[in-house]
């Protein structure tokens, strides 16, 4: 099964993100939209896993030495591949954050995981392959800088198609 370790959201959070989606949604010819339940912070990815290793993954989550701590939203930017975008909205710099992370990247190598080692950017995704109207329209969407979310779990998540439609799923959640 595909999976990634994730902070997963409030709803309240999520309606706020999805409404920028939707105008985003409205600025652009084209692209793939996060789903409002879909939205999250991805922590790391490690793509297949077999179930079996699930228990392992849950003790180097278990492991990690973190309490609640608040993050804070930025502003909207871009990853560019020609003239389609991966349009997100990024974190305040955060060093419990990054810790976080960082323990969890080591855990995860101590314990055999395979995991993408791209250098940490966390940013929540809100779409793919999205080509907008005009090169400015995405300056002018910051009305979540600065937003608070309360970092207070940790969770494994599932990614899978359903009858076409991306899901994800949380199968474990550690409270901090």
């Amino acid at each position: 099964m595909r999976i990634f370790i994730a902070i997963n959201f409030t709803e309240e959070i999520k309606h706020n993100l999805y409404e920028q989606i939707l105008n985003l949604k409205g600025k652009s010819i084209k692209g793939n939209f996060t789903r409002k339940e879909n939205l999250h912070l991805t922590l790391a990815f490690l793509g297949e896993v077999d179930e079996k290793h699930l228990e392992t993954l849950k003790n180097v989550i278990n492991q990690l030495e973190v309490s609640e701590f608040p993050i804070n939203l930025s502003n909207m930017s871009a990853f560019h591949n020609g003239d389609e975008l991966l349009p997100w909205i990024g974190i305040v710099p955060n060093t419990k954050l990054q810790v976080l992370q960082q323990q969890l990247t080591e855990g995860l190598k101590a314990s055999g995981f395979a995991h993408d080692e791209k250098k940490f950017t966390p940013h929540v995704t809100l779409g793919r392959k999205v080509l907008m109207k005009s090169n400015t329209e995405l300056n002018r969407y910051d009305g979540l800088c600065g937003k608070e979310i309360v970092v207070n779990a940790i969770s494994i998540m599932k990614s899978e198609r359903i009858n076409g439609i991306l899901t994800y799923t949380e199968i474990y959640k550690r409270k901090i």
